[in-house]
């Protein structure tokens, strides 16, 4: 179709106003405004009475494709190109546990949280291990929200001790003369400020997140506050390069999985780069399980505890060898197991009795077995079959006695 007839279509469809669309005003755009076609085209539509409300139509769609043809454009590369680029590794300010990003910490009130950020703290700055795992050297800025100088300073001393406290640990609390600001209200660029200001500064800890929330909008959901919020930090995290560390509740209702127990909606965990949560089988336990999940981490459980003593974090394991010490306790404190080890090894590595057999040897061991009846003497040699075989070397054989089941328990003398 030659030049005079795309004319001859574009006046046709111009008759008609609802094929005013984006797309006729674009093939209308192609023709050249100041040539003779175009001419042609307006002396036509102004012979039609329709002029005014094309004008005003075709002025709207230039003015919004002016704008956006001067607006950022999207930026992409190809799957091939993007397969070549060397980029660089992600950025751990704890060996596989921790990168740059934002990143959180949850746990019930009085679980020593802040304990842990201002140990987590401390490794970093000196370089050394937390957990089990090699932290890189860094400065760090701690943000203690909710306190006055006084209670750092305690927990300083608790944990280091005599020791010589980090000079490139820097810490702000409530004597800061001009307040904390909230996010949104100013929050973002004081801390911009500060860490332009003191490049070296790799870790950055929120204590806690409340105190530096803005109120929820009118007609704003908790969904997009809560990502709102945080995505305002991970910006700041990603600007920077660095980590930064927010000190946060779990709710009071219980959940298998313990990221649903975290404070406020799912925008959190969305707006997340790591999320840590600690959980207790009992509040007066020291012993505890972090909960690991990230972007760039596979889901971790890790073995910790509390000493109370030191008021610092010990790493106890992984969940395989906490559930695997878990085990072993209770197949060493277990009566009927007892009872079973002292008769092989009192009978010259082999021994055979029913559930009446035990019961009474734990009379003559002085082992209480009150309470437990045949019924639970087998079940619990069951339980423990392969135990008493890979931690003690002694063979489990059944049989029956009668009208009672026995068993014939040999040790192992090559083992």
């Amino acid at each position: 179709m030659g030049r005079s007839a795309t004319l001859n279509e574009l006046i046709e469809r111009a008759k008609d106003t609802t094929n005013w669309t984006p797309r006729f005003f674009q093939d209308l755009n192609n023709l050249d405004a100041k040539s003779e076609e175009f001419a042609e085209f307006i002396s036509k539509i102004k012979s039609y009475g329709i002029y005014d409300s094309f004008n005003v139509r075709y002025t709207a769609w230039a003015t919004e494709l002016n704008r956006f043809e001067s607006s950022p454009s999207f930026k992409v590369i190809s799957a091939d190109e993007l397969d070549n680029l060397n980029l660089p590794p992600i950025q751990w300010i704890v060996d596989n546990l921790l990168p740059t990003g934002l990143a959180m910490i949850a746990a019930p009130p009085k679980y020593y949280k802040s304990y842990f950020a201002l140990q987590l703290c401390i490794a970093i700055c000196r370089g050394e291990k937390f957990l089990n795992r090699q932290c890189s050297k860094a400065a760090c800025l701690y943000l203690d929200l909710e306190s006055s100088r006084r209670r750092p300073q305690n927990r300083l001393r608790q944990i280091l001790g005599n020791s010589p406290k980090p000079d490139n640990l820097y810490i702000a609390t409530l004597e800061q003369e001009e307040g904390f600001k909230r996010i949104g209200n100013g929050f973002e660029e004081q801390l911009s400020l500060y860490l332009s200001s003191n490049p070296d500064i790799r870790f950055v800890v929120i204590d806690v997140f409340k105190e530096v929330r803005r109120s929820q909008g009118k007609g704003e959901n908790q969904y997009d506050k809560d990502y709102s919020d945080l995505q305002a930090l991970r910006k700041l995290s990603q600007q920077h390069d660095i980590c930064i560390f927010i000190v946060h509740h779990t709710r009071k209702m219980q959940d298998d999985d313990a990221f649903n127990m975290i404070g406020g909606s799912n925008g959190v965990m969305g707006a997340l780069d790591t999320v840590m949560v600690i959980t207790r089988e009992s509040r007066n336990s020291n012993s505890a399980i972090l909960h690991i999940e990230g972007r760039d981490i596979a889901h971790t459980d890790i073995g910790i505890r509390f000493d109370t003593d030191t008021m610092t974090w010990e790493y106890e394991g992984t969940e395989e060898e906490m559930a695997q010490r878990k085990r072993r306790k209770s197949y060493d404190d277990n009566p009927v197991i007892q009872v079973v080890k002292a008769m092989v090894d009192d009978n010259s590595g082999t021994w055979s009795g029913n559930a009446s057999d035990i019961k009474h040897a734990a009379d003559v061991l002085n082992i209480n077995l009150d309470g437990m009846n045949t019924t639970w003497i087998g079940k619990t040699i069951s339980d423990f079959e392969g135990e008493l075989w890979g931690w003690d070397y002694i063979t489990t054989e059944r049989r029956r006695n009668g009208s009672s089941r026995a068993w014939t328990f040999t040790r192992d003398i090559k083992n």
